[in-house]
């Protein structure tokens, strides 16, 4: 499906997840980078933004996590997403508002509530 059309959200994601399993970031990123058109779905921007985070590209996941976000605020691990990656572009005041939207988003695992407090606490 992907080769006949590359922007095919389901496909992509679909490829992605399967690429990441076996460990090639590189291709998932390649992949849903040629999907990611204007008009994607907020979760194929989110799977993209934390690819590129997770290739410590950070600087480009920003745009993909403000898509995401925008279009589905509901999220609360896409904006600790969007906190890991704008404390790793070295915006802490921002980082700090991105943490705080996570922890107030209903949805973030124990775990992961724990880290977003530990990573506030350390900003301030």
């Amino acid at each position: 499906g992907l080769s006949l059309d590359p922007r095919q959200t389901d496909f992509a994601l679909l490829a992605a997840r399967l690429m990441l399993r076996t460990g090639d970031l590189e291709g998932a990123i390649r992949v849903l980078q040629r999907a990611a058109t204007e008009h994607a779905s907020a979760p194929l921007h989110a799977m993209l933004a934390d690819s590129l985070s997770r290739a410590r590209r950070d600087r480009e996941a920003l745009a993909h996590w403000g898509i995401a976000v925008q279009r589905q605020p509901a999220q609360a691990g896409w904006w600790l997403g969007l906190a890991i990656s704008l404390e790793a572009d070295g915006r802490p005041q921002d980082a700090r508002s991105a943490y705080e939207r996570a922890l107030v988003t209903p949805g973030l695992r124990p775990e992961a509530g724990d880290y977003a407090n530990e990573r506030l606490n350390a900003l301030r």
